[in-house]
């Protein structure tokens, strides 16, 4: 797990947005339920996956990109409006969630880097773990649905520290 402190350090000389690169390790859910014998036992490492990170702004990094982008696709931006958080409490000015005493960190998703499959710690082919399907094998997508009718999406990702194995950020490099 990444150390809250130091990344709230490293991500507190952001200002506005920059670009950086994220490993993480997460639980993959799996088809099935109890019955599916991997259930539980499968993690993904996605290494240098590219991401946006915002910090020190009054203004949403996510909302003003789907703005940019409207705009380019010739819509109207004014149209768009930012809706409440579903669940938990952004600290001001930072990609940081609060939520049920757990510290989460949200980016913006740019590109996926490279993925790698372990069942029980061993890695294993992505075509041998049973349940899974090309729906559970992406990260669940969780954006605006309406995004002022942009094709161009702007992908929000929210991950549990506990996930995160390392950001490079500013030619530094911050591992858990």
């Amino acid at each position: 797990m990444i150390d809250y402190d130091a990344l709230k350090k490293i991500v507190g000389s952001v200002k506005g947005t920059t670009f950086a690169g994220i490993t993480t390790k997460t639980q993959v859910k799996l088809k099935g339920g109890k019955k599916n014998v991997m259930q539980g036992r499968v993690e993904k490492l996605t290494e240098n996956s590219n991401i946006i990170i915002y910090a020190n702004s009054e203004k949403s990094g996510y909302a003003e990109m789907v703005k940019r982008r409207m705009l380019e696709e010739g819509k109207d931006p004014e149209e768009f409006q930012l809706k409440p958080r579903q669940w938990g409490v952004r600290i001001d000015q930072t990609p940081f969630i609060t939520h049920n005493d757990k510290n989460y960190f949200e980016c913006i998703f740019v590109s996926p880097g490279k993925s790698s499959y372990f069942l029980d710690g061993e890695p294993i082919d992505k075509d041998d773990i049973e349940g899974l399907d090309a729906a559970t094998a992406l990260s669940e997508v969780k954006e605006d649905a309406q995004q002022g009718g942009i094709e161009n999406k702007v992908i929000i990702r929210t991950y549990g520290l506990e996930s995160i194995v390392s950001i490079k950020l500013k030619n530094e490099e911050l591992r858990g």
